[in-house]
């Protein structure tokens, strides 16, 4: 099974993530919703090897989204990691490297394409 986590701190985000991701019926693909980092590592931590990718808001309080995507980053090298914000594209692009950015509301086929991509 593989397994995609999506983590933002506005619950109605997270859900949309969730049920927009759970549309493109990846196969054998499970997707997770947190509203924390710190819950989105524990998710992380228990599904092991089966993650194959993050998708993470830039800015939730206690941990931003750049520090969590270092930290997966340095304990699960093979996760992919996609950054998504509000904020301008290129503020996001000088503060995290090897990741994709989505700028919100994100284009959907973009971003369906890029899922895709690395899951399936």
């Amino acid at each position: 099974m593989n397994a995609i986590v999506c983590v933002d701190d506005d619950i109605l985000t997270s859900r949309l993530l969730r049920s927009e991701i759970s549309k493109y019926e990846i196969p054998d693909t499970e997707v997770y919703s947190e509203i924390s980092p710190e819950n989105a590592l524990k998710r992380i931590e228990s599904l092991k090897d089966s993650v194959k990718l993050l998708i993470s808001d830039s800015t939730m309080p206690g941990m931003s989204g750049q520090q969590l995507l270092k930290i997966v980053s340095e304990k699960y090298p093979s996760v992919k990691q996609i950054m998504i914000s509000g904020y301008a594209l290129e503020d996001l692009k000088n503060s995290v490297s090897d990741c994709e950015v989505f700028v919100k509301p994100w284009n959907k086929q973009k971003l369906k394409s890029y899922i895709i991509s690395v899951v399936a």
